[in-house]
């Protein structure tokens, strides 16, 4: 009968019918997103969860350490079993079931631990259940045990917020059942604690309060919801609260880095990072929806796509760049960054290759905050300090002095061999010093020389170096060193390939070691048809960029659409979309051509940024927005380096001169024909070819303030984390107004006691509740005392208090930085200790 009694719920089973419908509305929000298959193991979850939170919260005489402990059991058991669920039908009993799952996660976890990436759906299902049980638990905790709303709100709120902002679907519903529910919930534990008090006082009250109560909150809360839903919605300014979203958010990039790694298998429905983060890898999704902020206005002689950031490895599902994964300098030298710092001004080392001019762009930056360099391919100096983020090598070689021509080994050996080359030639001096200087700074670079350079001698001398080199020819992306705000502008000089087709139908195909290492990269579950069809398109071309073309040809006849559905499970991206879906948008189609080559044996590599953007004749500049994101490949040529190619339909393709080779008839009218051929074009205005066609849509990773990612969903989480904060605020703040000083002291010493669960009672005196606050704050006993002391005499006293020993805001001030830090540790102790 007792345990009958508990479980009538004194708070009132409408909280529990609130609480699950708010939770429930979380979790089916959650699986009409339809990240993976499995979701709608999720409510079965929260109701099990939430079941079992109660009946514990309830069970008093039970250690709360005990009640957790027994909830943490049950929960590995219940999302076992539940996963089991997943797998078809012959995977046998539960026994079998539970043993394949728990393989799956050894499986997982190994994958994690070795740092590839995962593409198991049925352990991003197992996440979302962990997540689920402890939302639900602690929620139906907080509300039947600890009477603490925000702590059961707020995390299913959180996950609503993220999963509105980085799923696809319609959501509208979800969110009005979720608010709904939280608002009502709120109203009936308000009106429980209205209860509590009142019987404490021994306040007779009719019973239909309640639920007129109830019932007077549900019209209030339908009627916000109907004026929110009819008022004007405008995206957020670039003010002060985007700088702080940004600067909060960044810290987390490298965790949501390592989620998206973990959970692979995502196909999000929307771009996943903002323009301002071009993340070092993306997911192909199914849909896009851009907004039209500018972002970039670029002043140039010529128009130009604005490149960003490369990708080297195609994981069937999307790309990642590896160059991070390139550095694995010595154990000495572990503090040594994958980055390199590129001076104000000065020229990036590499290469020189042929056809090229210097392009200088002034570029201003309109949106939120950059801090990735944007500008034509290929960078050669900025007039700010930025990072490189090239690939690295490890060497082993050995040199002889005579005979080396210093420009043909790595940039950071040059200055040292050509001192010992100087000194190997006949009345060369030998600066035993300045050599030593240069083997020192190579050593902190995790570089090591070694040779008898006390015999040192003219004529031939051989030393032998190893270490770990940048390739500053495989430069993936360049960042800043601080974020620029916007407004902020710099100055850009690329190096523009004004390679002609001649030129390139003549070029080598023998490549640098590092191109055939990085760049001919295909999964082996890459299905056979996708290089049979690569084979067939370029049957009878005799040079790569006849390939080249031919594959770029045939993929501008796909259907360009930013609305297609998401690639099924276990489906490789660009065998789905050459022959299944045949239509989608700018990664689609520049994925497909960089896959497409590598699998006949040429070198090609992903590339994201914008396009060029719409020319402005009021600023005579170019007016990048954020509908212009885009993706597109590149090919290698020796000599020439990359070349851009545009296989999406959507955009003119590149236009390159024929030069002195000679070409087919067919070629020649298809040139003539074709007015993006015309070099003419130019001779009115800057060439826009954002006003040939519209829909330049982003890809999921590249970054558009439109889409909601990888850092928008930190932006998001911290945003809700300051909300939270603020809200904590105004709660302390109320009923604090207008109070001298001594009766402010005290009514804060009354505030941080609730907040620590140490309320003042009705029959306690105020040197009773001094004393019991003082027991539950170590060392706060001696200001507490002071403050109550100089109450009690100002308010009971008719003669005026004396202040010998201060003044009671600074025995508040004592007894304030025991309570926060008392407050902020009291979520951890809960785990602990028995109410």
């Amino acid at each position: 009968m007792a345990i009958l009694r508990k479980l009538a719920l004194r708070e009132g089973f409408s909280s529990l019918a609130f609480l699950t419908v708010a939770l429930l509305s979380v979790a089916w929000s959650v699986e009409a997103a339809n990240w993976v298959p499995g979701l709608s193991i999720m409510p079965t979850i929260t109701v099990c969860a939430i079941a079992l939170g109660v009946l514990l919260a309830k069970a008093t005489p039970v250690p709360r350490f005990f009640s957790h402990f027994l909830a943490v059991l049950v929960g590995i058991w219940l999302i076992l079993t539940q996963m089991g669920t997943l797998l078809p039908a012959d995977a046998g009993g539960w026994q079998e079931r539970t043993a394949v799952v728990l393989h799956h996660l050894a499986s997982w976890l190994q994958i994690v631990h070795a740092g590839r990436s995962s593409n198991d759906p049925l352990m991003f299902a197992g996440a979302l259940a962990v997540i689920f049980w402890g939302a639900g638990y602690a929620a139906a905790w907080s509300v039947f045990r600890s009477h603490k709303l925000w702590w059961a709100l707020l995390p299913p709120g959180l996950i609503f917020v993220i999963n509105a902002s980085y799923g696809r679907g319609a959501l509208q519903w979800h969110f009005v059942a979720f608010t709904l529910a939280s608002l009502l919930l709120v109203v009936r534990m308000n009106m429980f604690r209205n209860q509590e008090r009142w019987e404490t006082l021994n306040i007779r009250y009719p019973g239909m309060i309640v639920w007129r109560s109830v019932w007077s909150g549900l019209l209030i809360c339908c009627a916000v919801l109907f004026v929110a839903g009819f008022l004007p919605i405008r995206e957020a300014s670039a003010g002060p609260f985007a700088a702080v979203w940004d600067q909060v958010g960044r810290p987390l990039e490298a965790v949501q880095q390592e989620w998206n790694r973990a959970f692979w298998s995502l196909g999000s429905g929307r771009a996943v990072a903002t323009y301002s983060s071009f993340s070092s890898a993306f997911n192909l999704g199914s849909g896009v929806r851009l907004g039209d902020g500018p972002v970039l206005s670029v002043k140039s002689d010529s128009p130009s796509y604005m490149q960003g950031m490369t990708y080297d490895t195609y994981t069937g599902r999307g790309w990642s760049n590896t160059a991070k994964d390139t550095f694995n300098p010595p154990e000495a030298n572990k503090d040594l960054a994958p980055t390199l710092l590129q001076p104000a001004g000065s020229p990036i080392q590499g290469t020189e290759y042929q056809m090229r001019k210097a392009l200088t762009q002034t570029v201003t930056i309109l949106g939120d905050g950059i801090d990735v360099v944007l500008g034509a391919p290929q960078v050669s100096s900025v007039d700010k300090p930025m990072l490189l983020l090239p690939s690295w090598r490890s060497l082993n070689m050995d040199i002889r002095t005579n005979v080396t021509s210093p420009n043909s080994y790595p940039l950071e050996l040059r200055s040292l061999l050509t001192q010992l080359q100087n000194a190997s030639n006949p009345g060369g001096h030998y600066d035993r010093q300045a050599v030593r200087a240069e083997i020192d700074a190579l050593a902190k670079k995790g570089i090591t020389v070694s040779g008898d350079f006390r015999g040192f001698v003219h004529g031939d001398y051989q030393i032998t170096v190893s270490g770990l080199f940048a390739t500053y020819d495989d430069i993936t992306g360049l960042r800043f060193r601080d974020q620029q705000p916007s407004g902020a502008q710099y100055t850009v000089t690329s190096l523009v390939s004004e390679a002609d087709k001649a030129s390139l139908r003549l070029a080598s195909n023998v490549y640098p070691g590092w191109v055939t290492d990085r760049y001919l990269q295909v999964p082996a579950t890459l299905p056979a048809r996708v290089r049979d069809l690569a084979l067939q398109l370029t049957a009878g071309k005799s040079n790569v960029y006849d390939k080249a073309e031919a594959i770029e040809a045939y993929l501008r006849t796909y259907k360009y659409s930013t609305s297609i559905t998401p690639v099924p499970q276990g489906r490789d991206v660009v065998d789905y979309f050459l022959f299944d879906e045949k239509a989608g948008y700018c990664e689609y189609f520049s994925t497909a051509m960089v896959v497409m080559l590598r699998s006949i044996g040429i070198p090609a590599r992903e590339v994201t940024g914008y396009t060029s953007g719409t020319f402005d004749e009021a600023s005579q500049s170019y007016i990048v927005k954020e509908s212009n994101a885009h993706a597109w490949p590149q090919v290698f040529f020796p000599s020439y380096g990359w070349v851009n190619f545009e296989p999406t339909p959507s955009q003119p393709p590149v236009y390159r001169s024929a030069g002195a080779g000679a070409e087919t008839p067919s070629q020649a009218a298809g040139n003539s024909a074709n007015p993006m051929n015309d070099p003419s074009r130019f001779n009115n205005r800057p060439f826009d070819p954002g006003s040939q066609l519209s829909g330049n849509f982003a890809i999921d990773a590249i970054g558009t303030a439109a889409g909601s990612g990888a850092a928008k969903i930190s932006a998001v989480f911290f945003g809700a984390v300051v909300l939270f904060l603020m809200v904590l605020l105004l709660l302390w703040r109320m009923g604090l107004d207008h109070l001298r000083s001594t009766s402010l002291a005290y009514a804060k010493l009354c505030k941080a006691g609730a907040w620590l669960g140490v309320n003042i009672r009705t029959s306690q005196t105020p040197f009773e509740f001094g004393r019991t606050l003082g027991d539950a704050l170590p060392g706060a006993q001696r200001p507490v005392s002071r403050i109550v002391s100089r109450y009690v005499e100002e308010s009971y006293s008719d003669r005026k208090a004396d202040s010998p020993a201060g003044d009671p805001q600074s025995y508040w001030l004592q007894v304030r930085r025991l309570f926060l830090r008392a407050f902020l540790l009291r979520p951890f102790r809960w785990l602990r200790r028995g109410r």
